[in-house]
Order: C-alpha cells, then structure tokens, then sequence
C-alpha cells in the first residue's frame, strides 16, 4: 500500500549561551529536515554568515560533515551526519542539542524542542521564525567571552519578514530571475562555486545582498547553473521534437526547486533542501534509478500501472487501444485481463499475470496525476496528431520497468486499490460521514471485514491524501 510520509512540525527555541542580554530565535522546521539544512536555517535566523565550521553535540557524539583528510576526526567520538535529521536528535518535547559555531570564538546554541505539531494542520511556510529578540554578534568578534553588547539603544526587535523571505521559496525565485536575466555567461561563472565546501569563505548573494543563507556552501549557485530552463514553473508541456529527454530535464523544465524536493520527501528521500536546483534533480534520478522500490511510496496502484504502460509504449505503438480503468475493450486485449478491470475485479484480488507490449491507453487523469506530479510524465507538443502526448523519462525505462512488473503482481498492492477506490466513492457520494459508518459501508464490499484500525491506514494512502487531505 502507498502510505503517504506523516511529517510532523517541530517547535524549536534557540539560545545563544553565555550572552547578556539573551539573544534568542523560536522556529518551525519539518522534523525530516536534514542537520546540514538547519544548520543554514539556523545561520540565516540568527544573522550569522556562514563563514565557519559548526557542528551539532549530543551526549558526548559530535555531529558535522566529515572533512577529507582530517587527522583530528575519531570514529569514537565525531559522527558523519550526512543524510540524519533533526528528528535523529531530538524525538521528544524537552530534548535538547547543542550547535556550535566558529570553533575559534566558539559561539554555543542551545536548541530545545518546545513543541511536536501536525503538519497538515499548519498551513504556514516551514521553515518560519515566529518569534526572536536582538542581533547576533559580529563574525570574528573574540567569542561570548569577549562580547560587549552594542552601546546606546538598540533595537530589541528583529526583523521576521526579512528573516522569513530568506528562508522561503520566493528567495529562491529571485535568483532563479536573475540568474535568467544574466544569461549563459553568469551561469557559467557561478557553476565552479557550487561544489563549495559549506565553511569556506564566500562572497555575498548577488541576489541578496548577504552572505550565502539558505543556498550556501555545497548549495551555492542558486540553481544558476540552468539559465533560463530552471525559472520555468511546474506544469510547463515539452516541445518533444527530441524526445529523449531524460528525467532530471524533466523535472528542470517543469517543476521549481521547492517541487523538486517535495518529489524526493514523497519518495521517502533524504534530499539536502540547500542544495541548487540541478543538483536536487540528480539526486532524484539517480536515488530512483539505484532503488526504483522507492516508487511505491508516491504511487498508487492505478499510477504505477499507467507508469509501466506508458514505458512499455515508449515506441509510441499505435496498433490497438484499451480505456483505462475499466473502459471499453480494444480488439486486441480486454482490459479486465491485461490489467486488473477494478469494475469486474474478483474479491480474491488476482495478481496480473501479463501486459500486452502493443497497447495505446487512453487514461483518466486519475491515472496519471501522481505520474505528473512526481515529474515521471509530462504533456508534449508534437506535429504527429496520432502520437501519445505523453512524455515520460527514456532513460529511467531500464531501471523502472523489473520493480513495475512486481508491483503490478502484488496482491497487497491490488487490494489497496480496491480499498481506496472504495472509499473515494463513499466519500464523493457521502461526504464526511463518522468513521463507524464508513467502516460499515466498506465492509459491505469486501470479502473479509476490515478492521477500523487497518482501514484508517488506507485513508494515508498518496492517492487519498492528494484528494482529500486525509493525513
């Protein structure tokens, strides 16, 4: 069954140690969020430039990216923390992690889980900073130990529009601008900064006036390495005179960054969020094509179904035609046969057994909006009225297609469609009713009562959560 990732929202306080007056931030972040990407979110809040190496302290382990060649790092004791999350330190309200900055002035932060929300009951950005009183100290100013607050009156408030314009998408939509406006010779310049280490020293953002934030060290680049391509929003169709396109250009040419990193946390990834743009879409490809078992967690039956038809049909076959679900029967294959007909399915939920390599489906957008929305299909103009407008990545048809023949035999697979074919209806004819009674109605269909329980599994399915929200 595809279950949607429950994310939760984490509250966290922090505090920047042995400073008089206190100098404090409060923020939501996703509990999933990488430790490099709050170590950014916790540069950017607290005004810091992200000039120094940091690391994150817990019961003795330090946690950092490991560095090439360092004699000083002890397995005993420092931990790589590349691909963990907040969520790996801290799990419970009241836990607590140190932060350190610049080793040298050694500025220690005190981070406190205040608090565990649902996120689908917050509908504000994430990451955000809701609360915080006076600046940071100066970079390279001796350490809290020789710290002198500024003297006169200093404002006591800090600014949370600035702070959370950085930390949103729109910061990344600038530069995507300019990086368009600059054109191929910008691009060019700026590609060598983008494999940066994340400490060392670094100019300005041109597009904001500060030192790297959000897109800092190994993320630097602003996704200006694509020009103009990597501005173009989602949902944008592909002239496909050149059909070959691969997937990482698909997800370029039709989903922002922020999309693009939503794809990865749909497929369970431990995706980076600072870095740029393209490099976010390898990552994609690449962690799809090692593990195409990944597909399972953002598809549905339905959607992995069309997937497998529409690489089988990359050779744009033309010779018979089958209405998908449960449509009208083409001349050459009945679709109750080829593909599971949901309207006469069995209640034993038979596995498929085959699919016939010459079909030309017409699908419903049931069938393909997760395929859309995962960037693994996209519309395409084309002069050949006869030819499917669809365009799916060529180059993941090799990896996909083994683990889409087991997915389109698993029996669980098949029946959690049913499920949720089941409670769609109910819930389009219905609407919101109590979940004693929908349990009541589903059972009524089923060869087996189903459990409150399990079935309150099936409304996390991918497919659900999209139409209903019922996360």
């Amino acid at each position: 069954m595809c279950v949607a990732p429950k994310i939760m929202t984490y509250q966290i306080l922090i505090v920047l140690d042995q400073i008089t007056p206190k100098i404090w931030r409060r923020v939501f972040v996703h509990e999933d969020t990488l430790l490099f990407d709050f170590h950014i979110i916790i540069q950017i809040v607290m005004g810091w430039e992200n000039c120094h190496l940091h690391q994150f302290i817990k019961d003795g382990k330090y946690y950092s990216e490991k560095p090439e060649n360092d004699n000083f790092w002890d397995d005993s004791h420092n931990v790589d923390y590349t691909g963990m999350t907040i969520g790996d330190l801290l799990k419970n309200k009241g836990d607590q992690v140190i932060y350190e900055y610049d080793f040298g002035d050694s500025w220690i932060h005190t981070l406190t889980l205040e608090a565990i929300h649902n996120s689908a009951n917050t509908s504000t950005q994430v990451p955000l900073c809701i609360a915080g009183e006076r600046p940071c100290p100066d970079e390279d100013s001796g350490g809290p130990f020789l710290y002198k607050p500024p003297v006169g009156k200093v404002k006591k408030n800090i600014d949370l529009n600035a702070i959370n314009y950085l930390l949103s998408d729109d910061s990344y939509k600038e530069k995507e601008i300019k990086a368009e406006m600059a054109g191929p010779d910008f691009s060019a310049g700026e590609s060598a900064g983008s494999a940066q280490g994340a400490d060392s020293t670094q100019g300005a953002d041109p597009a904001t006036g500060r030192y790297p934030g959000k897109d800092s060290g190994s993320a630097q680049g602003a996704d200006s390495t694509q020009g103009a391509d990597s501005a173009q929003g989602a949902g944008s169709a592909i002239n496909a005179d050149n059909e070959n396109f691969t997937y990482k250009e698909i997800l370029l040419q039709t989903k922002t960054k922020a999309q693009i990193v939503e794809i990865a946390r749909s497929f369970k990834m431990k995706i980076k969020a600072s870095a740029n743009k393209e490099t976010c879409a390898e990552f994609v490809e690449r962690e799809l094509q090692q593990n195409p078992r990944l597909l399972r967690n953002a598809l549905s039956y339905n959607e992995l179904r069309a997937l497998y038809l529409l690489l089988k049909n990359v050779k744009d076959s033309k010779t018979s035609r089958v209405q998908v679900p449960g449509g009208d029967q083409s001349p050459s294959a009945d679709w109750s046969q080829v593909a599971g007909n949901d309207a006469a399915q069995s209640p034993d939920y038979e596995p498929i057994e085959s699919l016939t390599q010459e079909l030309y489906p017409d699908f419903s957008i049931d069938d393909l909006e997760g395929l859309l929305m995962q960037g693994l299909m996209t519309f395409k103009f084309s002069a050949d009225p006869s030819a499917l407008p669809f365009l799916c990545p060529k180059n993941m048809k090799n990896h996909l297609l083994p683990q889409l023949q087991t997915c389109l035999k698993d029996r669980k697979l098949k029946k959690a469609y049913h499920i949720e074919n089941l409670l769609i209806g109910i819930l389009t004819h219905y609407g919101a009713l109590p979940l004693k009674t929908i349990e009541a109605l589903i059972n009524q269909h089923l060869p087996e009562p189903l459990p409150l329980p399990d079935l309150l599994e099936y409304f996390k399915s991918c497919r659900l959560c999209r139409k209903y929200n019922t996360t």
